[in-house]
């Protein structure tokens, strides 16, 4: 299992030319394991989420054949309810992290879908990118998506469920956007 970075709190922003800006979502952090047989996602405390989240697996099982020349891959991002492009509503995926019902679950997962949110990759082919710095794995992440048409930012409309967190360049323009719609907070690298 890999153990995710975790983020660490502050209130001062860094700022300069090497750091790199993306929306923090309040949700589950799940990594995405998916070779040609098998997939899984997991919390970051290695509990399967695919039973609960049922339809992020019918998403990614109907978008086998637009995976399948990139597995084995191993995507690492928050499933989460979203309320806007920039805000997730954590209680509602709580409610949701807790359900045992089958049918309540199935309910949820047609009526209120949640969307796995990506912001890192570690794998592709079954290649290990985890020697490449930041940067150059969140461009081909980019190149990935934008290869699969999946959405290149958060849509809490769109019924395609897995989405890229883009990165900004620059502070202030996230910054605003957070504020703007209520979100939890900005995630900061530096990528050198």
């Amino acid at each position: 299992m890999i153990k995710p970075m975790l983020p660490s709190l502050s209130f001062e922003a860094p700022q300069g030319k090497d750091w790199l800006y993306e929306v923090k979502y309040d949700g589950f952090r799940a990594i995405l394991h998916w070779s040609q047989n098998e997939m899984s996602l997991e919390s970051r405390n290695g509990k399967s989420l695919l039973e609960i989240f049922p339809e992020i697996k019918s998403f990614l099982e109907t978008n086998l054949d637009i995976f399948r020349p990139f597995l084995p891959i191993t995507l690492d991002g928050e499933l989460v309810f979203l309320e806007n492009a920039y805000k997730a509503h954590f209680g509602q995926i709580q409610v949701r992290g807790r359900m045992r019902s089958e049918r309540r679950i199935s309910e949820k997962a047609n009526t209120s879908p949640c969307h796995l949110l990506i912001f890192d990759i570690l794998e592709i082919k079954g290649k290990s990118l985890k020697e490449l710095d930041y940067l150059s794995r969140k461009k081909k992440l980019a190149e990935l998506f934008k290869h699969c048409s999946f959405p290149l930012q958060p849509d809490e409309t769109s019924t395609k469920l897995v989405q890229l967190i883009p990165f900004y360049r620059t502070f202030q323009k996230i910054w605003d956007k957070v504020t703007l719609y209520d979100g939890e907070g900005i995630v900061a690298s530096i990528y050198i």
